[in-house]
C-alpha cells in the first residue's frame, strides 16, 4: 500500500456541499447540484478529483482542496475493493475506487494493485469518459 502522495496533479479549491469531517484524503469527489464538491456517491459516475485537504474545516459551504482528474499526474486513491493494477478505474457508491466496467467513467489508471478495500493506492490521472 502506497503512502498518500501526488506528483505533478493540478490541485482546486471548491467549496464543500456536505460535512467532509469523515471523509478520508484520497476519496473521490464530484460535485451536487449546486456546483458544491461531494463525495462520489454513484457508481461509474463522473468525477472532479480526490480531496487533498480541507483547507477551512469541515462544514458545509467551507473550502476543500482536490486533485484534478485533468489528463496529467499521479493520485494517491482510497480503494473501495481489490484493483487490478494497469487497469483503468472509476469510482465505487462510496467515493473510492474499483476496477471500471462498461457505462462507468474512467478517472484514471491504476499504477499498482490493491488486495482489498481501504488502501492506498497510486493511479495515473486521465481526463474522465465514459467506458464502452
Amino acid at each position: 500500500m502506497a503512502g498518500y502522495f501526488t506528483r505533478g496533479e493540478r490541485t482546486q479549491v471548491f467549496e464543500a456541499g456536505a460535512d467532509l469531517s469523515g471523509v478520508a484524503v484520497g476519496t473521490i469527489m464530484t460535485f451536487n447540484t449546486n456546483g458544491q464538491l461531494v463525495v462520489a456517491g454513484n457508481a461509474g459516475e463522473d468525477a472532479v478529483g480526490v480531496l487533498h485537504s480541507r483547507v477551512g474545516g469541515n462544514t458545509v459551504g467551507a473550502e476543500a482542496t482536490v486533485a484534478l482528474f485533468n489528463g496529467s499526474g499521479v493520485l494517491s486513491v482510497l480503494s473501495g475493493a481489490a484493483v487490478t493494477a494497469r487497469h483503468t478505474i472509476a469510482t465505487d457508491a462510496n467515493g473510492k475506487a474499483v476496477d471500471s466496467a462498461a457505462g462507468s467513467h474512467v478517472v484514471g489508471v491504476a499504477m499498482e494493485a490493491a488486495t482489498a478495500a481501504d488502501q492506498l493506492i497510486l493511479v495515473s490521472a486521465r481526463s474522465a469518459y465514459q467506458r464502452n
